[in-house]
């Protein structure tokens, strides 16, 4: 895929959140509506990244707006991958953060365009590739639990 053939460019952050527990490890799923697609999935934290910041800011921005955690350690990236919506290449870059104490989930729907998100799950390692639809976000879970 030549970038040339796309309108718009969107930097975009991911996060591979885990936190370790008696049970094990367990990553943080969001439950989001997508109202174009009119289905509910399940998905990592994704945001765009904003003017002048860098990734990794953004990934702990995401983090702490769409699930409320205060208490992260970010701790490698795990990669990079693109993909096309619409007229937009998506370049994402993934990270893996710890949530280092119990927080709260708190979730927040606001500004995330066409999705609504429903929930959030800490869901145990050995379900999580269960739970996901897209094929880059079950890698990077496989690069989690390599670093893990």
């Amino acid at each position: 895929m030549l970038k040339e053939n796309f309108m718009k460019i969107s930097k975009d952050a991911q996060a591979v959140v885990f936190r370790k527990n008696t049970d094990g490890i367990n990553f943080l799923l969001l439950k989001r509506y997508d109202k174009e697609k009119e289905r509910t999935d399940y998905r990592l934290i994704k945001g765009g990244v904003e003017k002048e910041e860098k990734p990794e800011e953004t990934v702990i921005r995401e983090i702490k707006e769409e699930s409320g955690l205060e208490n992260l350690s970010l701790l490698n990236k795990l990669g990079e991958y693109s993909y096309q919506a619409g007229d937009v290449l998506h370049e994402v870059s993934v990270f893996l953060a710890e949530n280092t104490k119990d927080d709260e989930i708190k979730m927040d729907s606001e500004n995330e365009g066409g999705f609504t998100i429903e929930g959030a799950e800490w869901i145990p390692s050995e379900k999580v590739n269960s739970y996901l639809v897209f094929d880059q976000e079950k890698d990077s879970i496989k690069k989690a639990l390599d670093l893990i």
